[in-house]
């Protein structure tokens, strides 16, 4: 299937586990992946690459993990070169940064990738990244039936259409009996581009498009990970800012209502 193996890997900054799998006072790993960056000064190094950060909280001088100085940056928060321009950093974000979970979740984390020595000129010219920020938000510890991983507040899910997307589907929490014995499943994918409503596949057409069926994680989960401009064939300068997914069964004969999770299930796009 085309998109079971995507992962958080087209996003510029993504954690292992993925935020909202951990709390703040679990060990993370954190990830940069340069290449998707705006600024492209450290694509292609073989120099150690440095983690800076300020939030939500900067150590001051003196301090073992300060940040150093923009030219000689504090050998202690090396980089992993974790191969082809991806640069990652392992911490527990309470210990790191000495604050309480509830501090780490209110302010992000704010960070940039740089060189030992920054270098001068000011913005992409200098030896760095952008800024970036990781959204940590906790632990989800109440799951639906159906959800998504970005969680989604109020109908909106905090990704652009450029980002990863996945939705779950716990069939544990399944009460529906015609769908009890089901052991295959497929998203009915529709959304709103540039304010008219769009179908990857018509309804009838979803059970043999591989890119909607979803995969059995086992022990009764089934999801879907996709970036929504590919899987929608979003056209350059255009915009989806709408999900629409209905969840459905591979049917015995011809579909029927038997066949469908109950619901349609909606995500704003609104990337922050």
């Amino acid at each position: 299937m085309l998109w079971a193996g995507l992962s958080l890997q087209a996003q510029k900054i993504y954690t292992e586990p993925a935020t909202g799998e951990f709390t703040a006072s679990d060990s993370v790993t954190i990830f940069v992946d340069i290449k998707q960056c705006d600024c492209q000064a450290l694509l292609g190094s073989a120099e150690p690459l440095y983690i800076w950060t300020w939030l939500p909280f900067e150590h001051p001088q003196g301090h073992p993990l300060h940040n150093g100085s923009w030219t000689q940056s504090n050998t202690a928060l090396e980089m992993k070169n974790e191969g082809n321009d991806v640069w990652s950093f392992k911490m527990v974000p309470t210990e790191f940064y000495e604050v309480e979970e509830g501090e780490v979740y209110e302010k992000n984390i704010h960070m940039l990738v740089k060189a030992l020595d920054g270098g001068s000129g000011g913005g992409c010219d200098e030896n760095k990244t952008e800024d970036l920020e990781l959204k940590i938000d906790p632990p989800v510890t109440e799951r639906e039936k159906v959800y998504s991983f970005p969680a989604k507040s109020q109908d909106t899910v905090r990704i652009s259409q450029d980002d990863v997307f996945t939705f779950f589907y716990d069939k544990t929490m399944e009460t529906k009996e015609s769908l009890l014995d089901a052991t295959e499943f497929f998203v009915y994918a529709r959304g709103q581009l540039d304010g008219q409503t769009v179908f990857v596949s018509r309804l009838r057409d979803v059970i043999s498009n591989p890119d909607l069926q979803m995969q059995d994680a086992g022990n009764g989960m089934f999801k879907l990970s996709f970036i929504p401009s590919k899987l929608y064939n979003v056209p350059e300068g255009s915009s989806l800012t709408q999900l629409q997914l209905q969840i459905i069964k591979r049917p015995e004969m011809n579909l029927s209502s038997d066949d469908l999770v109950d619901g349609t299930f909606f995500y704003e796009l609104k990337c922050d």
